[in-house]
């Protein structure tokens, strides 16, 4: 049996699915394990990384509870995540059922600094939001 990605993302909050694409984006860019051009019929890297900058601009944007942003945060994180999803079935292909491929050969320190990086971030955001909120 092949192994597969997980590629379910419905069940992760918004604030996961950022870190989450975010880790993904990062482990794809620059892998020799996955070199580019891809095949034309999967989105390209670069519109990868397009919809993953447009979709943590409207994350963090949303944070203000604005109704408008919050829909479009919504919407780019739909768009995102039909991407990965055509994505998936390429990356196990190219992997040819090595499962260590699978999990894109992601240095595990890296996969820490990005993770302690996204959640810093996050919070900061959320303390700034806050703040402007409550008038500080």
């Amino acid at each position: 049996m092949q192994p597969k990605l997980i590629i379910t993302f419905e069940h992760l909050n918004e604030a996961d699915f950022l870190v989450k694409t975010g880790v993904i984006n990062a482990a794809l860019t620059g892998n020799p394990l996955y070199p580019v051009p891809w095949i034309a019929q999967v989105p390209s890297l670069e519109t990868l990384n397009a919809a993953y900058s447009a979709y943590q601009d409207a994350y963090h944007a949303a944070l203000t509870k604005d109704t408008l942003k919050i829909v479009l945060r919504d919407t780019l994180r739909a768009e995102l995540t039909v991407l990965l999803k055509q994505l998936a079935p390429y990356l196990e292909v190219i992997a040819q059922g090595e499962v260590i491929c699978l999990f894109l050969r992601l240095p595990v320190m890296t996969y820490v600094e990005t993770l302690y990086t996204q959640v810093v971030l996050t919070l900061y955001q959320h303390r700034l939001a806050f703040r402007s909120l409550m008038g500080f």
